[in-house]
This record gives structure tokens, sequence and C-alpha cells, in this order.
């Protein structure tokens, strides 16, 4: 079983910007090298610090509620977690709300560190001495497991998950404010960034992009690579949310958010934190089926709780630009997004389903159905503003 099974298990990959990791990565222990360490400061239910060293091929991890302290005479906890990739060790940003440790997380500080003696048995046996050449720490340290309950943090902790973290006496030490550099170096050693400044980042949102089009054929294409859609009879929108709140935009740029504001209202509920959709806005007759004079007849009489958002494209999620991805990756990801708020859209804003291949026999069925045409979709394109072939 892969070291990381356990890291993964616990995580949703296509919602956290977290890094899956890979496999048999620097197995052999080589101090000479510089192995790493990080600390990262992670402002999730409670505040702490996450304590890793890299050994074997990941980063073994430790929750330390307190923070490391520079006074030899202060022993702080340390919870033992599952051991995280290497990649990790670079990751600074906020894990979604609702995922696992969902929060800001800063990189504080990171370096190289270094074992006295063989780190496998020290760490067997509960007891490992290191050094670490960081940033902001430096100096001879120490891990010892305790069998003491871990009062306050979390419950049921497992026996000899509990460890002590505490700082040699030698030139790095501090008697007098063992906590300094957790109070004045509390900024990024990555970006320079402090905690607010990371999450307000993870919440701007990249202007609304023109729009991807169509482009009129005879028939439609058979074979896989194109998936359909039916053509809906509305208005093309895109919805911009982010900072706790929702915007509408049509094809044009205009903010319509004024004119629909229970779609509005629908999608702020859903606390997404930031996200661009692509999708169109119709209202549907008694037998199901988009009609453009009811559009107008509501809009016109400000009747917009008849209104429906079908969302056909994700092209943003947190802080990453999907546009790049295939077609099929981001349609994935949008339909798992909006089946996990699907109480909060109450059927206001709907998935755009697909149907892979068939192109001519779908087209058919739509005419047979009197419906106002069909879209056809690359099924690997990325997402491309103005009008193409794809």
């Amino acid at each position: 079983m892969s070291t990381l099974a356990k890291y993964r298990k616990m995580r949703d990959f296509e919602h956290t910007r977290e890094p899956r990791g890979e496999d048999g990565r620097r197995k052999v222990l080589k101090p000479a090298a510089g192995l790493s360490f990080v600390v990262q400061k992670h402002d999730a239910r409670n505040l702490h610090y996450d304590f890793r060293l890299e050994l074997d091929g990941v980063l073994l991890s430790w929750a330390v509620p307190k923070g490391p302290s520079l006074d030899p005479k202060v022993k702080r906890l340390a919870m033992e977690v599952e051991p995280h990739p290497l990649e990790y060790g670079g990751f600074e940003g906020t894990i979604p709300k609702g995922e696992y440790g969902g929060g800001t997380v800063m990189v504080w500080d990171r370096g190289t560190w270094t074992p006295e003696g063989d780190a496998r048995v020290a760490l067997a046996k509960g007891h490992l001495s290191f050094s670490l050449q960081g940033e902001k720490l430096k100096g001879a340290w120490h891990l010892v497991r305790t069998r003491r309950a871990a009062d306050g943090v979390g419950s049921g902790a497992k026996q000899g998950k509990a460890w002590l973290l505490f700082k040699s006496r030698d030139a790095e030490a501090r008697d007098d404010d063992g906590d300094v550099l957790l109070h004045e170096a509390s900024h990024s050693a990555l970006s320079g960034r402090d905690l607010g400044q990371i999450a307000a980042e993870n919440q701007q949102l990249p202007d609304v992009p023109e729009p991807e089009l169509a482009t009129l054929v005879d028939q439609a294409p058979p074979g896989d690579d194109f998936l359909h859609e039916i053509k809906l009879d509305g208005y093309r929108m895109l919805a911009r949310l982010g900072a706790g709140d929702a915007t509408l935009h049509t094809r044009g740029g205009n903010d319509w958010s004024a004119r629909m504001p229970t779609l509005r209202a629908a999608l702020k509920a859903t606390g997404i934190e930031s996200a661009i959709f692509d999708g169109e806005v119709v209202v549907l007759n008694e037998q199901g089926v988009s009609n453009f004079q009811a559009l107008q007849n509501s809009l016109s009489e400000d009747r917009d709780g008849d209104l429906i958002y079908f969302v056909f494209d994700l092209l943003h999620e947190g802080s990453e630009d999907l546009r790049e991805l295939p077609l099929v990756e981001r349609k994935s990801r949008l339909r798992a997004l909006l089946e996990k708020h699907a109480e909060e859209l109450g059927g206001r804003v709907r998935f755009s389903a697909h149907v892979v291949g068939h192109g001519p026999e779908f087209f058919d069925n739509a005419c047979k159905l009197g419906l106002e045409g069909t879209i056809a979709k690359r099924v690997l394109s990325p997402y491309r503003s103005g009008r193409a072939r794809d």
C-alpha cells in the first residue's frame, strides 16, 4: 500500500488544490543531500502549525497546536498525522471550506534538517534528535513520543501519536521569549505574505472572459470526438462567484445581476468561495422546453422566479484557471460542484447534461421533440474565447 494512501483517502482532489503527490521518490535516506523540512501555519478550525520532516520520499508530519518554542524549558505537544507528499512542502493557499483541513495554509518556515544517527531507528524508539537549518528555525531540536493523552486536542487520540517538540539548549535557544518568532516573524517564508493576504488572494477572480462561441454547420459531427448538448433558447450568461457574492454577466459583458435577484441569491447561498460558470438562462414551458418569449416576458415583468440557469462549463474554481483543461474534465468538476450544492441551488441552477458521440442520432431526436437544436463540442478541447470550430 502506498505511504500516501491515507493522505489521499482523506482528500477530494477535484475540490482542493493540495498536491496528490508521487510515489517512489527519494527512497534512500541521504542526509548529505539535504533532507527538507517545512513548517506550515494552518488557519483551520483551530490555528496551529504543521511540522514536517522529509524521510523516505514523504513528509512525516505533526500538528503542533501552539507552534514551536525556542525556550528549551517549553515542551510543545505535537500530534502525529498522516505522511504528506514532498510536493506539499511548497503548498500555500486556501483549502475550501467543508474539505478536510479547510482553511488557509502558509509556508511559515522551510529549509533542511539533519538527524543525529539513524532517523528510522530513533523514530521507532520514540526519541528523534536533529538539527534544523531553516530561515526561522535553527539549531538542535528533539521529538519525543509520550504516552500522555492529548488533552484538549481532537478526540480519541491514539496511544503513540502524541509527541513533544522542544528545543535543545544552544546558541539559537531563547529563555526569555520562546515564542518571539511566532509573533514577530509571522510572514510566509515562501511569498512574504501573511495569512490574511493569502486568504484574500484566493477570493480574487479574474475578469469575466469573453465567451466561447459556436459555428453553424449543416449536420452534427459523428464519432466520439464530440459530445452533444441540447441547444437552449435563452440568454447566454456567465456567473462569477467570489468573496461572498455572485454576479451574472451577459455575452456582451453587461452585469444583469439586478435583473435576476433570485438566481443571484441561489448562487450566493452555496458559499462557493470562487468560481466562474458559463451557461444559459431560460424559462421552461409545461413540456420542459425552453421558451424565449416566456423568458422575455418574465424579465420584463420582473418575474425572475421562473428563471432556470443551465450551466455547461466551469472556467475557474478556487484559484485555478481551468480553461486549459479538456472539456470533459471541466464538465466533470462542474457536475460534482453543482451536486455538492444542490440543496442551496434548489433546482434554479442545473447541470447541462450531454451525450458523448451519436451526434446525428442526437440531433434527429431533438428535431422530433421540436427543440431549438443541438450543440456539438469537441471532448478534449480547451476553452477558447470567440468563435471557432471546437
